[in-house]
């Protein structure tokens, strides 16, 4: 669907919701012009637009009215005037980040990211919760080769707006060819729970069996090593800290805790056995998995009282209703294929009942983390 198609289904639906009753009959012939001009602009005749979104705005004075005029100028390359346009509408009451966007979009185009960067910038100020606005500074910065930059705003936004897929997607990229794999897996999987049957999804799908297979160093039939984080086997700790501590166990117990992304990998770490010198098949992950939440959260000393994050008490729900070994399947199914396809055609009922409970269930952002800025 094109984004001008968005705009006027977004348009429609404040039309029908405003109270019509109340209306006085120029601004319903607005209304209905502006209709018409979104639909012209649409099929591209832009001029023809335009010319009816004027005749809109001078019988009734809306800002969509405007909006709509600076969405054609953009559409007709006339990126000065455009700019303008947007800018009026961004001065008014009730704007919102997508305009903001626009603005951006506008100087994007020009090759002027300076000006990109201040103006999202100013629409976080406005927006603090706008993960889409975070998304784009993250991605103009990726532009600039500016990486961690770029990553920073990723997960400001993944933390700021838990529902925003797009965040997560690149973070999960990043991670992946970093030191701190751990957050490819977490960041990646929370997507594949908000984004489903996009060229993305099946990217992320592949992208964490690889990772999967990439972090465990295999030695021998018993012996190997997990690399998923370095900084979470680290505990650092001034002597102000330490001659504090040392007053009161619990507060010494309380600093010396391993940092969520340690503790993680450690309680991996026996999954290690379904390995081989060929790596690892979705088969042996389902038990890598389901090994770890076991142990996570089904034994006496549940990490996750002291870790909440999002994801475990969730894989802990679907392993109580038998549908775990099939969300996995499914989550990495890109990774491998033809064992996927191959499962799926002898287990289809245990499929069919893994996809109703998860139409109706989904994962509990509200009292668990997300973020690495939360851990």
């Amino acid at each position: 669907m094109s984004m001008n198609k968005l705009v006027l289904i977004a348009a429609l639906s404040l039309f029908f919701i405003s109270n019509l009753v109340g209306q006085d009959a120029r601004e319903r012939q607005a209304d209905s012009l502006a209709t018409i001009a979104m639909q012209l602009m649409d099929d591209g005749e832009i001029d023809r637009s335009i010319e009816l979104l004027n005749q809109s705005k001078e019988l009734f004075n809306k800002w969509l009215y405007y909006y709509e005029i600076g969405l054609a100028l953009y559409m007709n390359e006339e990126y000065d005037e455009a700019q303008k346009i947007f800018k009026k509408v961004l001065r008014r009451d009730g704007s919102d980040p997508v305009q903001y966007k626009m603005l951006v979009n506008t100087y994007s185009v020009q090759g002027d990211r300076e000006k990109a960067i201040k103006t999202y910038q100013k629409g976080l100020k406005k927006y603090p919760d706008a993960g889409g606005l975070y998304l784009e500074l993250g991605i103009v910065e990726r532009a600039k080769e500016n990486y961690n930059k770029a990553l920073f705003y990723w997960e400001k936004g993944i933390e700021a707006d838990p529902f925003h897929a797009s965040n997560y997607y690149w973070a999960s990229k990043y991670f992946s060819a970093t030191k701190e794999k751990v957050w490819s897996l977490l960041y990646g999987e929370i997507f594949l729970n908000l984004e489903f049957n996009t060229a993305r999804s099946q990217e992320i799908s592949a992208l964490l069996f690889d990772v999967y297979n990439d972090v465990y160093e295999f030695k021998t039939d018993t012996a190997g090593e997990f690399h998923l984080t370095e900084a979470g086997h680290q505990i650092n700790l001034t002597i102000d800290q330490l001659e504090e501590a040392t007053k009161s166990p619990e507060k010494l117990a309380k600093l010396l805790k391993l940092p969520f992304e340690g503790a993680y990998s450690l309680a991996l770490a026996p999954g290690g056995t379904y390995y081989t010198a060929n790596g690892i098949d979705l088969e042996g992950l389902h038990h890598l998995r389901a090994g770890f939440i076991d142990f996570w959260i089904f034994q006496d000393t549940n990490k996750q009282e002291d870790y909440p994050f999002v994801l475990f008490p969730f894989h802990a729900q679907m392993m109580e209703q038998g549908l775990f070994v099939y969300y996995n399947y499914f989550l990495m199914r890109e990774g491998n294929e033809k064992e996927f396809e191959l499962f799926f055609k002898e287990n289809e009922i245990g499929f069919n009942r893994f996809f109703e409970w998860y139409d109706q269930n989904h994962l509990p952002f509200k009292g668990h983390l997300h973020s690495r800025f939360q851990m």
